[in-house]
C-alpha cells in the first residue's frame, strides 16, 4: 500500500467518473478498486461518495463486500458505512444507542414523527417548481424530508459517539436545505437521493470540525496546508485577496488543477483557516490581558 500525492488524487477520481461511461453508476467495490493504492478511511470513503453524488453520479452497493461480522469491542453498525438508499418508517425515529436524550432532542423526535412525507411523484414536482425559485416548494421538500437526515445522522452516529446527536440533526438539516434550493442541478433519480449528498456533507462538515480530525492521506494534508499558507502570505502581500492564478503562479502548479484541488477538499481547507484564525484570536487575547 503506497500513499499518492494530490494530483494522483485527483485523477484517479477522473479515472473513477469516466469508468461509469453512460450509467453513471459507481459502486463502492469501484471506488475501492481505483484507489486500491492507499488504504480508505470510511470519513474520506464517503467524501468521495459524495463528490461523486454532487456531480450527478449514482454510487451504489455502499454495503457490498462487507461481511457483516463484528470486530472485538465494536458493533456491526459502527463498522458500515452510511447506506445509499432509505425509506421512511416512522417507527424507526428513535434514538441510537449510547445517545442522551435532552427534552429538546425528545420535543424533536415527536414532532418529526407527525411530519407530512411526499410520494416520489410529489417531490418531483416539487424539485422542478423549487429549481425555479419557488420558496413555498423549497420548504415543503425540507418539511417532507427531515426524517432522511435523522435515519443519516442515526447511522453515522455510531461511529462518533461521543459526538452531539441533535447537533449531527441540525447540522443535516442545512444540508437538506441546500439540496432543496440546488434543485436546478437536480437531472435524474429521486430528490431523496440526491439531497443525501448534501445531507452527509453538511454532516462530515460539522464533524470535522467538532473533532478535529481530517483523516487525509498525508501528502494531501500537506498540500492544502501549503495551499493555506501560500494564500494567507499572498493576502499579507496584496492589496486584495489572491485569485487562483496567483496562488497556482507561488506555488508552481498548474491553475486547473488547483482549482479542482481546491473544489475537492474545500470542507477542509476552510478548516485548516478557521484553526489558524483562533489561534492567532487566542494569541491577541493573552498579548490582551
Amino acid at each position: 500500500m503506497t500513499d499518492m500525492n494530490s494530483r494522483q488524487f485527483l485523477q484517479k477520481l477522473e479515472e473513477l467518473e469516466a469508468s461509469a461511461g453512460g450509467s453513471r453508476q459507481i459502486s463502492r467495490q469501484d471506488i475501492e478498486k481505483t484507489f486500491a493504492q492507499m488504504h480508505l478511511e470510511e470519513d474520506l470513503l464517503l467524501s468521495i461518495v459524495t463528490y461523486l453524488q454532487s456531480k450527478g453520479f449514482q454510487v451504489v452497493d455502499l454495503y457490498e463486500g462487507q461481511d457483516g461480522e463484528e470486530k472485538e469491542g465494536e458493533s456491526a453498525s459502527a463498522q458500515q458505512p452510511a447506506k445509499d438508499n432509505y425509506v421512511y418508517d416512522p417507527s424507526g425515529i428513535t434514538l441510537p444507542a449510547g445517545c442522551k436524550a435532552g427534552e429538546n432532542l425528545l420535543t424533536y423526535l415527536d414532532d418529526l414523527r407527525s411530519l407530512p412525507v411526499l410520494e416520489e411523484e410529489e417531490q418531483q414536482e416539487l424539485a422542478r417548481k423549487a429549481g425555479s425559485g419557488d420558496e413555498q416548494a423549497v420548504s415543503a421538500l425540507v418539511t417532507s424530508n427531515l426524517w432522511l437526515v435523522f435515519f443519516m445522522a442515526r447511522d453515522i452516529f455510531p461511529r462518533h459517539p461521543d459526538s452531539n446527536f441533535f447537533d449531527m440533526i441540525q447540522e443535516g438539516n442545512i444540508g437538506l436545505i441546500r439540496a432543496a434550493g440546488s434543485t436546478g442541478e437536480f437531472v435524474s433519480g429521486t430528490f431523496t437521493h440526491f439531497a443525501m449528498g448534501y445531507i452527509r456533507e453538511a454532516i462530515y462538515d460539522y464533524l470535522r470540525q467538532a473533532e478535529g480530525e481530517k483523516n487525509l492521506p498525508g501528502q494531501i494534508l500537506d498540500d492544502i496546508c501549503r495551499y493555506v499558507q501560500i494564500r494567507d502570505e499572498l493576502s499579507e502581500e496584496l492589496d486584495h485577496e489572491p485569485d487562483i492564478y496567483e496562488i497556482a503562479g507561488r506555488m508552481e502548479v498548474d491553475s486547473a488543477w488547483l482549482e479542482d484541488f481546491v473544489y475537492y477538499f474545500k470542507d477542509s481547507i476552510p478548516s485548516q483557516v478557521q484553526d489558524a484564525q483562533a489561534d492567532a484570536g487566542a494569541d491577541v487575547q493573552g498579548e490582551e490581558q
